[in-house]
């Protein structure tokens, strides 16, 4: 993730901050935001797609990330 992205959150809540008060910035924060939730949906699929080219090979890996982002629990760590 790029560095502006990163600080993207700090923006949108200092939007925030000020659309409470003047409601002249809805369209500023909305556009903001709006923004930087598709980068970080893009950038969420290029993590992961990276991360499923490099176990292309590993079928083991690749289920184990696919579980990791459904939220799965394995039987060992449940301690069945």
């Amino acid at each position: 993730m790029t560095n502006g992205l990163m600080n993207s959150p700090i923006t949108v809540s200092n939007i925030h901050k000020k659309l409470r008060k003047i409601t002249k910035s809805t369209e500023i924060y909305k556009k903001y935001i709006h923004s930087y939730h598709r980068l970080s949906r893009k950038a969420k699929v290029k993590y992961y797609g990276d991360l499923l080219y490099n176990f292309k090979s590993d079928v083991s890996k690749t289920w184990r990330l696919l579980k990791s982002v459904i939220g799965e629990v394995s039987d060992k760590t449940r301690g069945i």
